[in-house]
């Protein structure tokens, strides 16, 4: 019990304790914008899709949903691989195999017509030619990626849409 008259001496705040109280309010700001952060940010273990809404810097509303698609894995002969459904466009690459691969840079239109960019001998578009990794097995939507190559490939897929 503190006597009148007497004034309590406050606590002398350690090295740590002084940091810590400095920086507690930028702690908060920073977790305020992790949250913010984290809360345009969604994984959908159902389709694979990773999708991150962007804001309009003016108004900081969302305004759309720009999803990645990632996919490594061994693709058997005449195996498909179902990409997820986009809206409106899509971008992508997908490499076929390992010593020698099949390589494309493609567009994808909402109707599921593909244009290829960029690609190696044997890939095909819009069509499923035995000896070639189709690049969409016709025009439709979603996106369906073929080996005809004539054996098991390793297929790596990255492709970015819209949602």
């Amino acid at each position: 019990m503190i006597k009148p008259g007497i004034k309590q001496i406050p606590k002398r705040l350690t090295g740590n304790e002084v940091i810590d109280r400095a920086i507690d309010p930028i702690r908060k700001v920073v977790n305020d914008l992790v949250v913010a952060y984290s809360q345009r940010m969604n994984i959908d273990t159902a389709t694979g899709w990773i999708s991150y809404s962007m804001m309009d810097n003016r108004a900081h509303e969302h305004r759309s949903a720009l999803r990645f698609f990632g996919y490594h894995a061994e693709l058997a002969d005449d195996g498909t691989l179902t990409l997820p459904e986009v809206v409106s466009t899509g971008i992508g690459f997908v490499c076929a195999g390992t010593a020698t691969f099949e390589r494309a840079q493609f567009y994808l239109a909402s109707d599921g017509t593909v244009t290829l960019v960029s690609a190696s001998a044997n890939v095909v578009a819009n069509a499923t030619t035995d000896g070639n990794l189709c690049v969409g097995t016709a025009v439709q939507s979603p996106l369906i990626i073929q080996n005809r190559l004539g054996g098991p490939r390793r297929i790596n897929v990255l492709f970015w849409g819209d949602k």
